[in-house]
């Protein structure tokens, strides 16, 4: 699956909610510059991970700041943070009516540490499938931190909000967004032929 977005080249927001087919995908979902073919054109990405757990990527290598696992077929809302100008980026996800830090301060995939440009939105998967649904981009005109971490909490029911949650006073601040896109509703299923790992 890829889905263009507005060419970005500052820091920016984008959240989206996604759900895996079973607890043993592995399956990616991240930005790259054009469409994404295989797992290593993807530059921020975050990992239905094999073993159950949802990491992101630093680097070379995948990394969580804790173990998260997630359940197949549940939707998950995650939240990305990005400065293009340090090629860094740090990811979350609502569980509940909580925030868990997936990381911070991650580096770019080493193979898109020079990317001039993100524009795509990519979800890839194998075995299994990954649904991914409510893309929102956002800017804003001054440079985001992105070095704070919310405290993870846990909750009820997931709320889907593109804002931060009140409970967690020291996640990073939203900025003043402008949306370039409207939520686009995916809702289908990704798949690609496995090649190697995410």
């Amino acid at each position: 699956m890829n889905v263009p977005v507005q060419q970005q080249t500052g820091t920016f927001r984008i959240t989206y909610t996604a759900s895996a087919s079973a607890g043993n995908v592995d399956g990616v979902t991240g930005l790259s510059s054009g469409p994404a073919n295989e797992f290593s054109d993807l530059a921020a990405v975050i990992r239905f991970n094999s073993n159950g757990t949802i990491d992101a990527m630093n680097g070379s290598a995948y990394t969580a700041a804790s173990t998260i696992r997630y359940s197949s077929g549940v939707n998950y809302r995650f939240i990305m943070y990005v400065d293009f100008y340090s090629h860094t980026y740090n990811a979350y996800v609502i569980i509940g009516t909580g925030i868990k830090t997936i990381g911070s301060h991650l580096a770019f995939r080493t193979a898109q540490s020079h990317v001039i440009t993100l524009n795509n939105v990519a979800a890839m998967t194998a075995p299994g499938t990954t649904n991914v649904c409510n893309i929102t981009l956002s800017t804003t005109a001054t440079h985001l931190a992105i070095t704070t971490q919310p405290t993870s909490r846990s909750g009820a029911s997931e709320t889907a909000t593109n804002r931060r949650p009140t409970s967690a006073p020291d996640a990073p601040v939203t900025p003043r967004k402008k949306a370039w896109n409207a939520p686009v509703t995916i809702c289908s299923a990704s798949h690609v032929p496995a090649t190697g790992g995410a």
